[in-house]
């Protein structure tokens, strides 16, 4: 499962493709002569991970303090996004949505009370990019997608039924919010980048088998490569300039093999992947997508572990640079965070 202490870590940028929705050519990020452009010049950015800002605003909202610019918490992020510009960052990447656990009790009854979603669900995200534009920050922006499970309807519906199932009220939930939010922003300087959601890609074939865990049902590999298909599909809909990007993390050593399991195998696999399975696997999510690049979130301080097999079934270690050349082979550019 997902461990919410990764969201502290800084996040790198390293955009291959992709387009603004933009006032002027000069602020699209395009590829011109092989060379990326943003601003009318050559363009190669690190950029930082500013995850809470919008969760950071939306308990200020909830704890009934307004936005106004001597708030003590819009002051804090104001000289932050001051020092982050000052220093030469251009790029940021926060989260669109509130943390899961303010979701269902807090979040969605705002959203679904039209007297309360402009001053509890917009406001936060209007204060955070309003700072981006203020400092000439964009914004790599996570949807989180995943958040939107509907449970009130009757049979209540599970996280398989959002991923798996086009026609369930969860889905339905979600094609809504993205209509009304991006539709909001789309026109705005400060978003760089749309991303599905934060590493949904270990939350597939979780509990192997039946992939049922706490009594509920988790998609299958399969299953969230549609759905990221479908989620790029809809976006772009709504904004064919900008790119989309899935915020997946690294995949699990045996990613294939827990692919491949039936309902009847209900033990881990006990060897890794083999580096052509595992390749398999980055591929079945992003060949043909609808993403212009592959999103990996690496994280160094696991060393040793990113160990699959190499073809002749000895220990391969995944560096950096061996993502990015299993994706140079796919044909796909690579994003590191």
């Amino acid at each position: 499962m997902k461990n919410m202490k990764k969201f502290a870590f800084y996040f790198f940028i390293l955009i291959h493709s992709g387009y603004l929705n933009a006032l002027t050519k000069n602020d699209v990020l395009s590829v011109q002569n092989g060379i990326y452009y943003l601003d009318g010049a050559p363009f190669a950015e690190i950029g930082w991970n500013k995850f809470d800002i919008n969760w950071l605003f939306f308990s200020e909202i909830y704890a009934n303090r307004t936005l106004t610019d001597n708030n003590s918490m819009v002051v804090k992020q104001r000289n932050s996004m001051r020092e982050l510009s000052e220093s030469g960052f251009k790029t940021i990447r926060f989260f669109g949505m509130v943390h899961p656990l303010d979701f269902q009790e807090k979040w969605l009854p705002a959203w679904n009370n039209t007297n309360q979603r402009n001053a509890k669900c917009n406001a936060p995200m209007d204060k955070a990019i309003a700072i981006c534009e203020e400092f000439n920050i964009r914004a790599v922006i996570s949807l989180m997608c995943d958040n939107f499970v509907n449970t009130s309807v009757v049979p209540a519906e599970d996280y398989r039924d959002l991923i798996a199932n086009r026609n369930s009220q969860s889905r339905k939930d979600l094609y809504a919010y993205l209509d009304y939010v991006i539709s909001r922003y789309k026109d705005s300087k400060g978003v760089l980048a749309w991303e599905i959601s934060n590493e949904m890609t270990l939350d597939v074939d979780i509990s192997p088998g039946t992939r049922i865990m706490n009594g509920e049902r988790r998609p299958a590999a399969a299953e969230l490569s549609q759905f990221y298909k479908d989620v790029c599909t809809k976006i772009k809909s709504i904004d064919n300039l900008r790119m989309v990007t899935s915020g997946g993390s690294f995949l699990r050593e045996m990613a294939y093999g827990l692919s491949q399991l039936t309902e009847t195998q209900t033990a881990w696999p006990t060897e890794r992947d083999t580096y052509n399975q595992h390749k398999s696997m980055y591929g079945l999510y992003y060949t043909n997508s609808g993403f212009e690049n592959v999103d990996i979130h690496f994280y160094t301080k696991k060393a040793p572990h990113y160990q699959i097999l190499n073809n002749n079934g000895q220990s391969l270690q995944l560096t950096a640079k061996g993502y990015n050349d299993m994706m140079t082979s796919l044909g796909v550019p690579l994003q590191i965070g």
